[in-house]
Order: structure tokens, then C-alpha cells, then sequence
């Protein structure tokens, strides 16, 4: 009994397809029309029928809705080099440094590369960022950022858009200069 309950669970945290969805939209719409055709005063129908097919729909909607995996794996950038063949395609959380000097940007273009590195004492430990969009005005070299996106084969980390979280730091320090 205890392998059936846990078997049901299983499948009940596991994504839902959308014929699941549709089918049971349809439902929905199909019990609405009976409600509505078999009543003897066709007003009362619609009273019932409406509401039903509009909560199907819109409980379709949200089980769709929360059923979404939006988290995102967070490690720091020695994590996700040390993992990286388990972390690839997923999309992450990658804390970070903005290497000294790494930032590089076309100009005309809204795409930029740079590096982040694990702590401000390990800037050895590297991840090459790629992300194409604005970046916020607290994003500058040696601060400290939190990027989401996907790592590709390469080990390349690429932002997704407004993945790039950048820390407010002093603005009488240079961190880059201090070094």
C-alpha cells in the first residue's frame, strides 16, 4: 500500500502534459453545454453552465501555472565548475565576481562577455558570462553579481534577459584598483 501511495506522488509532483490540461478543459466545456441543454429554462443553464466552464479554465490555467519549474540551481562559480557536466542545459544561479578587466562589449550592440570569479580572493577561478540586453548601473568590474542562465557545453555561462543582479557597492572604493 505504502509503495502505491508513493508511486501516486511520484507522478503527481511530476509535470503535468497538456493533454492532461486540454482534456480537462473539455470536460469542463462538455458538462457546461449538458447543464445548459438539459435544463427545463435555459437561463438557469447558462447561470450554472458559465461558471463552470470559466473555473475549469481557468483551474486548467493554474495547475499549468504552478506546475512550472522556475527555481533555478544557485551555486558559487567554484560549484558550477567543479559540477559542470551535471549543471549543463539547467538553468542556474551563479554568484559571482566581475573580473577585473573583463568586460568586453561591441559597440552598438547590447552584447557583453565577461568573467566572474569565486571569491575576491580567488580570482583564478573563472566562468565566462555571455548575455545580450541592458545591464543594470551598479554592474561594473570587481563587484559582486548573481547571474541567471544556462551553461553550454563550451562551459560557457549564457544570461538570460535581465539575468544579471549586481550588488551596490561603495561608490568611493574602486575594487579593482586595491587588488
Amino acid at each position: 500500500m505504502t509503495g502505491d501511495l508513493e508511486a501516486a506522488w511520484q507522478w503527481a509532483e511530476g509535470p503535468v502534459p497538456p493533454v492532461v490540461v486540454g482534456v480537462w478543459a473539455v470536460v469542463g466545456v462538455v458538462v457546461a453545454l449538458f447543464i445548459v441543454r438539459f435544463r427545463k429554462d435555459w437561463r438557469a443553464g447558462m447561470k450554472a453552465g458559465v461558471p463552470l466552464v470559466v473555473a475549469s479554465v481557468a483551474l486548467g490555467c493554474f495547475v499549468c501555472w504552478a506546475r512550472q519549474d522556475r527555481r533555478g540551481h544557485y551555486e558559487g562559480v567554484g560549484g558550477v565548475l567543479v559540477n559542470g557536466e551535471a549543471l549543463r542545459g539547467e538553468r542556474l544561479q551563479v554568484h559571482g565576481y566581475v573580473s577585473c578587466g573583463s568586460i568586453r562589449h561591441a559597440m552598438g550592440t547590447d552584447d557583453y562577455r565577461f568573467t566572474i570569479h569565486h571569491l575576491p580572493s580567488r580570482p583564478d577561478v573563472t566562468l565566462e558570462v555571455r548575455y545580450t540586453g541592458l545591464i543594470p548601473d551598479t554592474f561594473v568590474a570587481g563587484k559582486e553579481v548573481v547571474v541567471s542562465g544556462r551553461l553550454d557545453a563550451d562551459g560557457v555561462l549564457h544570461a538570460i534577459p535581465d539575468g544579471i543582479m549586481a550588488k551596490c557597492g561603495s561608490k568611493f572604493v574602486d575594487p579593482c584598483v586595491y587588488r
